[in-house]
Protein backbone atom coordinates (compact mmCIF):
# COMPACT_ATOMS: atom_id res chain seq x y z
CA UNK A 1 0.00 0.00 0.00
CA UNK A 2 2.76 2.31 0.68
CA UNK A 3 4.35 1.90 -2.54
CA UNK A 4 2.46 4.57 -4.05
CA UNK A 5 3.42 7.27 -1.84
CA UNK A 6 7.23 9.13 -3.17
CA UNK A 7 9.28 10.62 -0.30
CA UNK A 8 9.66 14.36 -0.55
CA UNK A 9 11.27 15.23 2.17
CA UNK A 10 11.60 14.73 5.83
CA UNK A 11 9.50 17.24 8.03
CA UNK A 12 10.62 15.53 11.31
CA UNK A 13 13.33 13.06 11.30
CA UNK A 14 13.63 12.42 15.40
CA UNK A 15 9.70 11.99 15.17
CA UNK A 16 9.33 10.09 11.96
CA UNK A 17 7.03 12.74 9.75
CA UNK A 18 7.65 12.93 5.97
CA UNK A 19 5.97 14.96 3.11
CA UNK A 20 4.99 12.60 0.81
CA UNK A 21 3.34 12.29 -2.52
CA UNK A 22 0.83 10.23 -3.96
CA UNK A 23 2.48 9.18 -7.44
CA UNK A 24 -0.84 7.89 -8.79
CA UNK A 25 -2.59 11.68 -8.19
CA UNK A 26 0.16 13.76 -7.40
CA UNK A 27 -1.32 15.23 -4.19
CA UNK A 28 0.81 15.39 -1.16
CA UNK A 29 0.43 14.04 2.19
CA UNK A 30 2.22 13.62 5.49
CA UNK A 31 3.34 10.22 6.43
CA UNK A 32 3.67 9.61 10.38
CA UNK A 33 4.98 6.26 12.05
CA UNK A 34 3.87 6.27 15.45
CA UNK A 35 5.14 4.28 18.58
CA UNK A 36 2.88 5.43 20.52
CA UNK A 37 -0.55 5.48 19.39
CA UNK A 38 -4.38 4.72 20.69
CA UNK A 39 -5.69 2.79 17.53
CA UNK A 40 -9.32 2.87 18.52
CA UNK A 41 -9.16 7.06 18.52
CA UNK A 42 -7.09 6.71 15.00
CA UNK A 43 -9.84 4.03 13.58
CA UNK A 44 -12.47 6.82 15.00
CA UNK A 45 -10.89 9.76 13.67
CA UNK A 46 -10.35 8.07 10.00
CA UNK A 47 -14.06 6.66 9.76
CA UNK A 48 -15.65 10.60 10.38
CA UNK A 49 -14.84 14.05 9.45
CA UNK A 50 -14.17 17.05 11.90
CA UNK A 51 -13.36 20.65 10.64
CA UNK A 52 -10.06 21.65 12.00
CA UNK A 53 -8.13 18.48 11.84
CA UNK A 54 -6.40 16.50 8.78
CA UNK A 55 -8.32 13.80 7.47
CA UNK A 56 -7.00 10.26 7.85
CA UNK A 57 -6.31 8.99 4.12
CA UNK A 58 -4.54 5.70 5.64
CA UNK A 59 -4.07 3.66 8.10
CA UNK A 60 -1.39 0.56 8.24
CA UNK A 61 -1.00 -1.20 11.01
CA UNK A 62 2.52 -2.54 11.16
CA UNK A 63 3.86 -4.92 14.40
CA UNK A 64 4.02 -2.73 17.25
CA UNK A 65 3.42 0.85 14.98
CA UNK A 66 1.00 2.25 12.97
CA UNK A 67 1.80 4.34 10.09
CA UNK A 68 -0.94 7.45 9.53
CA UNK A 69 -0.89 8.87 6.00
CA UNK A 70 -3.00 12.17 6.43
CA UNK A 71 -3.93 15.69 4.98
CA UNK A 72 -1.08 17.94 4.46
CA UNK A 73 -1.70 21.44 6.48
CA UNK A 74 0.22 23.93 4.35
CA UNK A 75 1.09 26.98 6.82
CA UNK A 76 2.74 27.85 10.06
CA UNK A 77 2.87 26.42 13.86
CA UNK A 78 2.53 28.80 16.45
CA UNK A 79 5.97 27.43 17.52
CA UNK A 80 7.71 28.66 14.63
CA UNK A 81 5.90 32.18 15.34
CA UNK A 82 6.64 32.34 18.31
CA UNK A 83 10.57 30.98 17.40
CA UNK A 84 10.53 34.38 15.59
CA UNK A 85 9.41 36.58 18.83
CA UNK A 86 6.61 37.79 18.03
CA UNK A 87 3.87 38.12 20.56
CA UNK A 88 0.21 37.63 19.80
CA UNK A 89 -2.35 40.19 21.15
CA UNK A 90 -5.43 39.81 23.36
CA UNK A 91 -7.60 39.76 20.56
CA UNK A 92 -5.44 37.27 18.28
CA UNK A 93 -4.99 34.74 21.39
CA UNK A 94 -8.85 34.61 22.54
CA UNK A 95 -9.52 34.09 18.40
CA UNK A 96 -7.16 31.17 18.54
CA UNK A 97 -8.40 29.78 21.52
CA UNK A 98 -11.70 30.03 20.60
CA UNK A 99 -11.34 28.52 17.61
CA UNK A 100 -9.33 25.21 19.14
CA UNK A 101 -12.57 25.17 22.04
CA UNK A 102 -14.48 24.54 18.54
CA UNK A 103 -12.78 22.07 17.64
CA UNK A 104 -12.13 19.75 20.32
CA UNK A 105 -15.96 20.48 21.35
CA UNK A 106 -16.64 18.14 18.38
CA UNK A 107 -15.68 15.28 20.47
CA UNK A 108 -18.14 16.39 23.52
CA UNK A 109 -20.23 13.48 22.46
CA UNK A 110 -20.48 9.85 23.36
CA UNK A 111 -17.19 9.33 22.17
CA UNK A 112 -15.21 12.10 23.59
CA UNK A 113 -11.75 12.09 23.48
CA UNK A 114 -9.17 14.15 24.89
CA UNK A 115 -5.97 15.41 22.70
CA UNK A 116 -3.11 15.57 25.73
CA UNK A 117 -0.83 17.29 23.67
CA UNK A 118 -2.44 21.08 23.04
CA UNK A 119 1.09 22.68 22.28
CA UNK A 120 2.22 25.60 20.02
CA UNK A 121 3.92 23.26 17.80
CA UNK A 122 0.59 20.77 17.25
CA UNK A 123 -1.28 24.36 16.15
CA UNK A 124 -0.91 24.79 12.17
CA UNK A 125 -2.26 28.26 10.99
CA UNK A 126 -2.97 27.34 7.29
CA UNK A 127 -2.06 29.50 4.76
CA UNK A 128 -5.90 30.84 4.13
CA UNK A 129 -5.82 31.78 7.65
CA UNK A 130 -7.97 28.32 9.16
CA UNK A 131 -6.40 26.91 12.05
CA UNK A 132 -5.54 22.88 12.22
CA UNK A 133 -4.93 20.65 15.60
CA UNK A 134 -2.38 18.21 14.60
CA UNK A 135 -0.60 15.07 16.25
CA UNK A 136 -3.26 12.79 18.20
CA UNK A 137 -0.80 10.07 19.06
CA UNK A 138 -1.51 10.93 22.82
CA UNK A 139 -4.82 11.10 22.91
CA UNK A 140 -7.15 8.38 24.15
CA UNK A 141 -11.18 8.09 25.04
CA UNK A 142 -12.04 9.88 28.19
CA UNK A 143 -12.90 6.81 30.35
CA UNK A 144 -14.72 8.15 33.98
CA UNK A 145 -14.46 5.16 35.53
CA UNK A 146 -10.60 5.24 35.64
CA UNK A 147 -8.92 6.80 38.77
CA UNK A 148 -5.67 7.98 37.05
CA UNK A 149 -4.14 7.63 33.10
CA UNK A 150 -2.38 4.25 33.22
CA UNK A 151 0.24 5.63 30.39
CA UNK A 152 1.77 9.06 31.30
CA UNK A 153 1.89 10.94 28.08
CA UNK A 154 2.03 15.00 27.74
CA UNK A 155 4.39 17.69 26.81
CA UNK A 156 6.55 19.50 30.41
CA UNK A 157 5.20 22.59 30.30
CA UNK A 158 1.77 22.54 28.94
CA UNK A 159 0.73 18.81 30.51
CA UNK A 160 -1.67 19.09 33.30
CA UNK A 161 -0.76 17.62 37.14
CA UNK A 162 -3.17 14.60 36.09
CA UNK A 163 -0.95 13.50 33.53
CA UNK A 164 1.36 12.76 36.14
CA UNK A 165 -0.43 9.68 37.55
CA UNK A 166 -2.84 12.24 39.47
CA UNK A 167 -6.10 11.40 38.19
CA UNK A 168 -7.44 10.43 34.96
CA UNK A 169 -7.55 12.73 31.87
CA UNK A 170 -10.48 14.31 30.89
CA UNK A 171 -11.60 17.99 29.13
CA UNK A 172 -10.15 19.88 32.06
CA UNK A 173 -7.14 17.98 30.80
CA UNK A 174 -6.83 20.46 27.37
CA UNK A 175 -8.66 23.55 29.11
CA UNK A 176 -5.17 23.20 31.06
CA UNK A 177 -3.12 23.33 28.06
CA UNK A 178 -5.26 26.02 26.39
CA UNK A 179 -4.85 28.27 29.43
CA UNK A 180 -0.79 27.49 28.85
CA UNK A 181 -0.90 27.86 25.39
CA UNK A 182 -2.95 31.12 25.71
CA UNK A 183 -0.46 32.88 28.32
CA UNK A 184 2.91 31.87 26.10
CA UNK A 185 0.91 33.51 22.89
CA UNK A 186 0.53 36.46 24.83
CA UNK A 187 4.05 36.56 26.87
CA UNK A 188 5.85 34.30 24.47
CA UNK A 189 6.76 32.25 27.36
CA UNK A 190 4.67 29.03 29.03
CA UNK A 191 5.99 29.94 32.82
CA UNK A 192 2.43 30.51 34.56
CA UNK A 193 3.85 32.14 38.00
CA UNK A 194 5.98 35.25 36.60
CA UNK A 195 4.30 38.65 36.55
CA UNK A 196 1.97 39.59 33.68
CA UNK A 197 -0.93 41.89 32.78
CA UNK A 198 -3.81 41.29 30.29
CA UNK A 199 -7.45 41.21 30.27
CA UNK A 200 -7.30 37.23 29.98
CA UNK A 201 -5.10 36.49 32.68
CA UNK A 202 -8.34 35.91 35.01
CA UNK A 203 -9.48 33.24 32.27
CA UNK A 204 -5.79 31.70 31.98
CA UNK A 205 -5.96 31.67 35.69
CA UNK A 206 -8.82 29.39 35.75
CA UNK A 207 -7.86 27.06 33.13
CA UNK A 208 -4.99 26.29 34.90
CA UNK A 209 -5.90 25.51 38.44
CA UNK A 210 -4.01 22.51 40.04
CA UNK A 211 -7.64 20.95 40.58
CA UNK A 212 -9.46 19.99 37.21
CA UNK A 213 -12.73 20.19 38.93
CA UNK A 214 -12.06 24.32 39.86
CA UNK A 215 -11.29 24.56 36.19
CA UNK A 216 -14.14 25.37 33.21
CA UNK A 217 -15.92 22.21 32.89
CA UNK A 218 -16.43 22.11 28.92
CA UNK A 219 -15.19 23.77 26.03
CA UNK A 220 -18.72 25.82 26.10
CA UNK A 221 -18.32 27.48 29.75
CA UNK A 222 -14.61 28.55 28.43
CA UNK A 223 -15.74 30.05 24.83
CA UNK A 224 -18.68 32.28 27.02
CA UNK A 225 -16.18 33.26 29.19
CA UNK A 226 -13.36 34.37 27.02
CA UNK A 227 -16.46 35.90 24.72
CA UNK A 228 -17.47 37.92 27.27
CA UNK A 229 -14.03 39.52 27.94
CA UNK A 230 -13.22 42.65 26.07
CA UNK A 231 -10.19 42.57 24.40
CA UNK A 232 -8.85 46.23 23.40
CA UNK A 233 -6.96 46.11 19.99
CA UNK A 234 -5.32 49.56 20.58
CA UNK A 235 -2.46 47.61 20.79
CA UNK A 236 -2.80 46.53 17.44
CA UNK A 237 -2.98 49.89 16.26
CA UNK A 238 0.93 51.03 17.41
CA UNK A 239 2.98 51.57 14.29
CA UNK A 240 6.30 49.89 13.54
CA UNK A 241 9.08 50.72 15.76
CA UNK A 242 7.27 50.93 18.79
CA UNK A 243 5.58 47.65 19.23
CA UNK A 244 8.77 46.28 21.26
CA UNK A 245 8.96 49.44 23.34
CA UNK A 246 12.72 49.29 23.21
CA UNK A 247 14.53 52.75 23.54
CA UNK A 248 16.47 52.79 20.33
CA UNK A 249 14.01 51.22 18.25
CA UNK A 250 11.43 54.23 18.83
CA UNK A 251 14.31 56.54 18.79
CA UNK A 252 14.95 55.54 15.21
CA UNK A 253 11.78 55.00 14.34
CA UNK A 254 10.60 58.29 15.29
CA UNK A 255 13.60 60.00 13.37
CA UNK A 256 12.35 57.80 10.26
CA UNK A 257 8.63 58.72 10.77
CA UNK A 258 9.99 62.77 10.70
CA UNK A 259 12.24 62.30 7.49
CA UNK A 260 9.30 61.31 5.71
CA UNK A 261 7.02 64.19 6.70
CA UNK A 262 9.67 66.63 6.23
CA UNK A 263 11.14 64.76 2.57
CA UNK A 264 7.52 64.66 1.69
CA UNK A 265 5.78 68.71 2.99
CA UNK A 266 9.34 70.06 1.34
CA UNK A 267 8.76 68.49 -2.24
CA UNK A 268 8.76 70.77 -5.17
CA UNK A 269 6.94 69.91 -8.48
CA UNK A 270 7.59 71.76 -11.58
CA UNK A 271 4.43 74.37 -12.23
CA UNK A 272 2.47 72.64 -9.31
CA UNK A 273 1.27 74.69 -6.67
CA UNK A 274 -1.46 75.34 -3.99
CA UNK A 275 -3.90 72.28 -3.37
CA UNK A 276 -2.59 70.33 -6.18
CA UNK A 277 1.34 70.38 -4.21
CA UNK A 278 -0.72 69.68 -1.09
CA UNK A 279 -1.97 66.90 -2.08
CA UNK A 280 1.65 64.94 -4.02
CA UNK A 281 2.69 65.88 -0.98
CA UNK A 282 0.34 64.82 1.23
CA UNK A 283 0.22 61.19 -1.11
CA UNK A 284 3.98 60.95 -0.94
CA UNK A 285 3.94 60.80 2.96
CA UNK A 286 0.98 58.36 2.81
CA UNK A 287 3.01 56.30 -0.20
CA UNK A 288 6.05 56.19 2.39
CA UNK A 289 4.15 55.53 5.54
CA UNK A 290 1.88 52.80 4.10
CA UNK A 291 5.11 51.37 2.95
CA UNK A 292 7.17 51.41 6.25
CA UNK A 293 3.96 49.60 7.55
CA UNK A 294 3.98 46.69 4.80
CA UNK A 295 7.27 45.81 5.70
CA UNK A 296 6.76 45.91 9.53
CA UNK A 297 4.77 43.68 8.98
CA UNK A 298 1.90 45.85 10.54
CA UNK A 299 -0.81 44.05 11.98
CA UNK A 300 0.48 40.94 10.62
CA UNK A 301 -0.65 41.76 6.82
CA UNK A 302 2.46 39.32 5.71
CA UNK A 303 0.44 36.68 7.07
CA UNK A 304 -1.83 37.28 4.25
CA UNK A 305 0.67 36.88 1.37
CA UNK A 306 0.30 33.00 0.24
CA UNK A 307 2.36 30.52 1.26
CA UNK A 308 5.44 33.70 2.71
CA UNK A 309 5.66 31.36 5.51
CA UNK A 310 6.92 28.80 3.38
CA UNK A 311 9.72 30.25 1.34
CA UNK A 312 13.26 30.95 2.83
CA UNK A 313 14.18 33.79 5.07
CA UNK A 314 16.74 35.88 2.45
CA UNK A 315 13.84 34.94 -0.69
CA UNK A 316 10.92 36.29 1.83
CA UNK A 317 13.11 39.78 2.60
CA UNK A 318 13.07 40.31 -1.67
CA UNK A 319 9.64 39.24 -1.88
CA UNK A 320 8.58 42.00 1.23
CA UNK A 321 10.62 44.03 -0.69
CA UNK A 322 9.27 44.11 -4.06
CA UNK A 323 5.77 44.63 -2.54
CA UNK A 324 6.48 47.09 -0.37
CA UNK A 325 7.94 49.11 -3.26
CA UNK A 326 5.23 48.67 -5.05
CA UNK A 327 2.60 49.25 -2.10
CA UNK A 328 4.56 52.53 -2.35
CA UNK A 329 4.73 53.43 -6.34
CA UNK A 330 0.51 52.28 -6.45
CA UNK A 331 -0.58 54.79 -3.46
CA UNK A 332 1.73 57.31 -5.02
CA UNK A 333 -0.05 56.62 -8.83
CA UNK A 334 -3.48 57.25 -7.35
CA UNK A 335 -2.79 60.35 -5.40
CA UNK A 336 -0.99 61.22 -8.85
CA UNK A 337 -3.99 60.69 -11.04
CA UNK A 338 -6.26 61.95 -8.58
CA UNK A 339 -4.61 65.49 -8.97
CA UNK A 340 -4.66 65.04 -12.86
CA UNK A 341 -8.44 64.63 -12.91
Amino acid sequence: MLEKYELVQSINNEHNVYLVKNIQDNSFYVKKELSIFDINVYNYLSKNTFFGIPFIKELIASNDKLIVIEEYIGGQSLERALKTGRVFSEFETKKIAIRICEILNQFDTEYSIVHRDIKPSNIIIRNDGELFIIDFNTAKFINENKAKDTVLLGTEGYAAPEQYGFASSSVQTDIYAIGVLMKELLTGTNMLNDYYASPLKSVITKCTRLDPSDRYQNFNELIEDLSKHSTTRLKDLIPVGYRSRKPWKMVLSSMWYLFILWFSFSLKVDNTYGVKLFIIRLGMAVALISSTLFAGNYQNIHDNIPKIQEVNKVLKVIIIAILSILVCLSILIFFLITVSL
